[in-house]
């Protein structure tokens, strides 16, 4: 989790270097100073220059720079939460167009077509029908059926052979 916050964004990154790197030089003077029991001694010893609201404005700065830095780190994890989740909507998206694309078989450039019975030449130059050239090159099942102008013109052409 935390090399992908040091990897999200170069503010995060910064922040979280800087944080850490405060906390640790904090840690290491505490320490090396003790630097709590020294301020209270020269707190005392300095009673009149008010040093009580000076380590109390330290205090609440500290307090303010660790809710920052929480605040900070919950706004990160947001991010990269929708990340992910915006990577896997992505990665199904690619998913289904790429299978999608695997199923589309398209006819493309010129067909040689008979003007008279329509049928096509294929590229070894044998002469096919329309309906079995196209299920030959597609995976389209051709099924017959008639038009309304087709049929309003056979059946007038019926109906005036009855009536003859």
């Amino acid at each position: 989790m935390t090399l992908r916050l040091l990897k999200s964004t170069s503010a995060a990154r910064r922040d979280l270097i800087a944080i850490a790197s405060g906390a640790v030089l904090v840690l290491a003077l505490s320490l090396w100073f003790d630097l709590f029991g020294t301020t209270i001694t020269w707190m005392y010893r300095h009673d009149t220059w008010q040093l009580d609201e000076l380590f109390t404005v330290a205090v609440f700065l500290a307090v303010t720079f660790a809710l920052y830095s929480l605040r900070r780190w919950y706004e990160l994890r947001a991010e990269i939460l929708e990340r992910e989740k915006t990577e896997r909507n992505n990665r199904e998206l690619i998913v289904n167009l790429e299978r999608a694309l695997a199923e589309v078989h398209t006819l493309r450039g010129l067909l040689p077509m008979c003007a008279w019975c329509k049928k096509i030449r294929d590229d070894s130059g044998y002469w096919m029908e329309l309906e079995a050239y196209i299920q030959a090159q597609t995976d389209a099942r051709v099924t017959h059926g008639i038009c309304p102008d087709c049929a309003r013109r056979s059946f007038s052409i019926l109906s005036s052979l009855r009536k003859k």
